[in-house]
């Protein structure tokens, strides 16, 4: 089974010296499925989230997102980083290939 793993951090600086807030993982299937909620601490309305998934997926970020294979797609073994509003989820879907 193939996984996403989600870091979130307070804000860019974290980042640099690896001080993680939140870290979670979602399976990557065939249906959609949702992470917790990116957690809100503190008076940053944005998180800087790292996103990193072993397998082809693409991924939905909003309140109550529903991946779909038409949402952005993430490489396998390729991480990329971006800014997420407090409160809202991503969701993952298995990337296929024609």
């Amino acid at each position: 089974m193939t996984t996403l793993y989600i870091t979130s951090h307070v804000a860019a600086t974290n980042v640099a010296l690896g001080v993680p807030e939140q870290e979670e993982t979602v399976d990557i299937s065939g249906g959609s499925l949702q992470s917790a909620v990116i957690e809100q601490n503190g008076t940053t309305p944005y998180k800087r989230v790292r996103l990193f998934a072993d397998g082809v997926c693409h991924v939905k970020i909003g309140e109550n997102p529903t991946a779909t294979t038409t949402s952005m797609p993430l490489a396998a073994e390729a991480d990329i980083y971006v800014d997420v509003i407090a409160g809202h989820r991503i969701a993952v879907i298995e990337r296929t290939t024609p």
